[in-house]
């Protein structure tokens, strides 16, 4: 007399080792990562993409917030990751890069200290790569290839912030490219699309306006469990 349902986070850690068994004794499997929806889909396993599960009570927009920082990232940084070797490249071409978090100058911050990062800087940037590697296959080098959906993606536009984001496959099931978020694929498109958007302000501010509305109708929390409720 139970519909069994599971809602599953960081695939990319945990597919291997978690995900593909607990998803064979479940009725719905609910997966944000496309490679494992395909993955329980090639196993005849029923599963369906979503992803709303974020409190705008917290992330929220600051009308009023001057941006007074010009790019920044938040996230783990650690000597052997590829981030670190993105951001001494801008730093080394003049981008003004503030970073946070784990390893990262300015250290760890509160949830509240970093919606108002989100809210007063002018490119909120979000790499896409796995910084810890996956925990079946950690030792296998092709596993530092390995990219996944970021919470801080919706965190970011939740807040109203300019999103430019490392592309990975499935990020244009949540927003379209070039409308609600901006992408790049490598550095020097990274560093390209930085001085773009830092000069072009209100072509910036109508993406992340229109990056806002789409969070805001598709992944708030108080929508969002009604609707997967209704779907289930």
């Amino acid at each position: 007399n139970i519909f069994l349902v599971t809602i599953t986070g960081d695939a990319e850690h945990y597919f291997e080792v978690r995900d593909q068994y607990d998803a064979q004794v479940m009725d719905l499997v609910i997966e944000n990562s496309p490679f494992a929806l395909a993955k329980l889909k090639q196993m005849d396993i029923n599963t369906m993409y979503y992803w709303g599960w974020f409190n705008t009570d917290v992330l929220k927009k600051y009308e009023e917030m001057s941006k007074n920082i010009d790019v920044s990232f938040i996230g783990l940084i650690t000597c052997r990751s590829k981030r670190l070797d993105y951001i001494n490249y801008l730093t080394k071409n003049g981008v003004n890069l503030k970073y946070y978090g784990y390893g990262a100058p300015c250290g760890i911050i509160s949830t509240v200290e970093k919606v108002k990062i989100y809210n007063g800087s002018k490119i909120n940037l979000i790499f896409s790569d796995v910084a810890e590697q996956p925990r079946l296959t950690r030792k296998h080098k092709i596993c530092r290839r390995l990219k996944g959906i970021k919470g801080n993606n919706f965190e970011i536009t939740l807040c109203g912030g300019f999103l430019l984001s490392e592309y990975i496959y499935g990020i244009e099931n949540f927003f379209k490219i070039g409308k609600e978020i901006e992408v790049f694929h490598d550095k020097e498109e990274l560093l390209q699309k930085i001085n773009y958007y830092l000069e072009h302000e209100e072509e910036r501010e109508n993406i992340a306006k229109n990056g806002y509305e789409r969070a805001i109708k598709d992944y708030d929390v108080k929508p969002a469990v009604p609707k997967l409720l209704l779907t289930i």
